[in-house]
C-alpha cells in the first residue's frame, strides 16, 4: 500500500477548515435533545463497551454531575480508586483497544511522520489548546476545589472537550481517504458522536452526563474573558469568572473601577489577579490613589518614571508620558523593572541600547 509522505496543497488548505470545524464543536453551547443523548450513549454501550444499555441521567453542570457520581459511589460502598478503575480503566482500555489503537495502527502507519506532525500542529494542537486548556481545565479545577466531595476523578469520555482528538482523525479519515475496516470505522463514528455531549461517566448500570455550558465568552485574543459577568456559565448557577484569561471571583467582576481600593490591590497575593485589578482600575488612578511619587523625571518634565512597590519588591515600573496627539493628555506604559531612569525606559521602549531623542514627536 502506498504511503502518504506529504500533504497536497489542497489538503493543506483543508487543515484550516477542520481546525475551525472542531473549534466550533468544542466550544459549542448547543444542547442535544435527551433522545439524541440517549441514542449516542446507547451506541457507546452496545458497540464500544459491548454491554447492555443503561438509564441515562443528564445533570446541569459539572458540580451537580460530580455530586451525583459521589452519591452513586458511596451507595455502592466504593472508594475513589474503584471509581477510577470502573470509569477510567474499563472505558479507556476498551475504547483504546477497539477504536484508538486500531485507528492509530492503521492510520499512522500509512501516513508519514511529516503528515502526522503537520496535521497535529495545525489542527489538533490548536483546537486542543483553546478548548481543553481554556475551558476544561478551568471547570475541572473549580470542581476539584469542593473539599466536601470525593477527590475528583477525571472523566475519560470528555465529549466535545476533546474535540482536538477528533479533529486529527476526522481529517485523516476524510481527506486522506484511509481505508479502514468497516467495523473500526463505525466504532470511531460512534465515539466521534460523543462530541455532541460533554463529560460522560459510564457505569455498569447507569450513565451520568454533564450538560454543556450555556454561555462561553472570550476576548479578542481568544482567552476566557467577560468583564460584565461569567465567562463560563452553566445551568443552575454554576459559573466561572475570568478577566483576560485570569480566573477571578464574582466580586471582582462586579466591582466598578472607582470602587477598587489601593488596599484591595496591595493585599491581593495572586500576581495575575492583581494585574487584572490594576488593569480594571487603571494605572493612572492607582498611582493617584497610592500617592506615589516618580522616581525619575526627564529634564523637560514630559516623562516620569514610577516604581510601584507591593510588599518589599518592585511589582511594576511605568513610564508616564504626554500624548503628542491629544492636548494635555497623559498615559502610562509598562516597562521592564530594570529601568531606573526615564532614558533607560525610553531606550527599552524603542529597542535601543541608548536612548536617541527624536527630532520631532509624531
Amino acid at each position: 500500500m502506498k504511503k502518504i509522505k506529504k500533504l497536497t496543497k489542497k489538503q493543506e488548505v483543508q487543515l484550516e477548515v477542520y481546525k475551525n470545524k472542531w473549534l466550533e464543536i468544542g466550544l459549542s453551547t448547543k444542547q442535544p435533545s435527551f433522545d439524541r443523548t440517549k441514542e449516542i450513549i446507547d451506541n457507546v454501550y452496545i458497540h464500544l463497551l459491548e454491554k447492555p444499555v443503561v438509564p441515562v441521567v443528564v445533570l446541569d453542570n459539572p458540580y451537580d454531575t460530580w455530586v451525583a457520581v459521589c452519591i452513586y459511589v458511596l451507595e455502592q460502598n466504593q472508594v475513589e480508586n474503584q471509581v477510577e478503575n470502573q470509569v477510567e480503566n474499563q472505558v479507556e482500555n476498551q475504547i483504546r483497544n477497539q477504536v484508538e489503537k486500531q485507528v492509530w495502527d492503521q492510520v499512522m502507519n500509512q501516513i508519514g511522520n511529516q503528515v502526522r506532525n503537520q496535521v497535529r500542529n495545525q489542527v489538533e494542537n490548536q483546537v486542543e489548546n483553546q478548548v481543553m486548556n481554556q475551558v476544561m481545565n478551568q471547570v475541572m479545577n473549580q470542581v476539584w476545589d469542593q473539599k466536601e466531595l470525593l477527590n475528583f476523578v477525571y472523566s475519560y469520555l470528555d465529549g466535545n472537550l476533546i474535540s482536538g482528538y477528533f479533529s486529527f482523525y476526522d481529517f485523516c479519515l476524510t481527506e486522506l481517504n484511509i481505508d479502514l475496516d468497516i467495523k473500526f470505522k463505525n466504532n470511531f463514528n460512534v465515539y466521534k458522536d460523543t462530541s455532541e455531549l460533554s463529560l460522560i461517566y459510564p457505569f455498569d448500570d447507569i450513565c451520568f452526563i454533564c450538560s454543556k455550558p450555556i454561555e462561553i465568552h472570550f476576548n479578542e485574543n481568544k482567552v476566557l474573558h467577560n468583564s460584565n459577568g461569567a465567562s463560563i456559565k452553566y445551568k443552575n448557577g454554576f459559573e466561572l469568572y475570568h478577566l483576560n484569561g485570569v480566573k477571578v471571583t464574582k466580586e471582582i467582576i462586579k466591582f466598578k473601577p472607582e470602587k477598587i481600593t489601593v488596599n484591595m490591590i496591595l493585599q491581593e497575593q495572586n500576581v495575575e489577579v492583581r494585574r487584572e485589578l490594576l488593569r480594571k482600575l487603571g494605572i493612572d488612578r492607582f498611582i493617584k490613589k497610592l500617592k506615589t511619587k516618580p522616581t525619575n523625571i526627564s529634564k523637560d518634565g514630559v516623562y516620569k518614571l514610577y516604581k510601584i512597590k507591593i510588599g518589599n519588591d518592585v511589582d511594576a515600573t511605568y513610564l508616564k508620558m504626554l500624548n503628542p496627539s491629544l492636548k494635555d493628555t497623559y498615559h502610562f506604559e509598562g516597562v521592564v523593572n530594570s529601568c531606573n531612569t526615564v532614558e533607560e525606559a525610553l531606550a527599552w521602549r524603542d529597542s535601543e541600547d541608548e536612548y536617541i531623542k527624536p527630532v520631532k514627536l509624531t
